[in-house]
């Protein structure tokens, strides 16, 4: 219960100094266990309050892992990889983003750097987003553009789009050797 779980660490906080291992038990299968985790994890570590924890799934030991590493890095105690920003999709969607932000993702997980990356179905919203990216990618109507730090670097077909993004994702991290 992910209530009693917060009610719960917060009250032995202030009562002692041993490290807090967190985690919600008997969680559930993998979209519940990973809400309820999230919530009462990520809230937590939000306050400060844990030092190690753990993820229960009714499932695969690797979505355990896949859950914790991610609710490490978006409570921000683990600075890591990329932090891939992407748009719910509406009508001015022209291009197949869901297959976009698959490839990005398979392709950049060993990535070990941070690194803020935004892929965009339309250039509309991706103008506000990419002034937070440090590289950007808009899809158009068969084509699209990449950009860095918010700055227009490429106009492209839409079929050289990935790989050009994927490119600038490593020249990027280059750049910061």
């Amino acid at each position: 219960d992910v209530e009693r779980t917060m009610q719960a660490y917060r009250a032995l906080r202030p009562k002692t100094n041993y490290p807090f291992h967190l985690g919600v038990t008997e969680a559930g299968t993998t979209f519940h266990a990973t809400i309820k985790s999230a919530i009462a994890l990520g809230g937590l570590l939000l306050e400060g309050i844990g030092d190690t924890m753990r993820v229960s799934i009714t499932g695969e030991l690797e979505e355990e892992i896949k859950v914790a590493k991610a609710i490490l890095k978006d409570s921000g105690r683990q600075k890591e990889g990329l932090n891939i920003i992407s748009c719910p999709t509406c009508g001015r969607l022209q291009a197949d983003l869901m297959a976009a932000v698959k490839l990005v993702e398979e392709k950049t997980k060993g990535i070990k750097e941070p690194l803020n990356v935004s892929v965009m179905g339309c250039v509309v919203n991706a103008i506000g987003e990419a002034k937070g990216a440090d590289v950007a990618i808009a899809f158009g109507k068969g084509n699209g553009m990449i950009m860095r730090h918010g700055e227009v670097v490429a106009r492209l077909p839409e079929s050289e789009l990935v790989d050009r993004f994927l490119q600038e994702i490593d020249d990027e991290i280059k750049s910061r050797d």
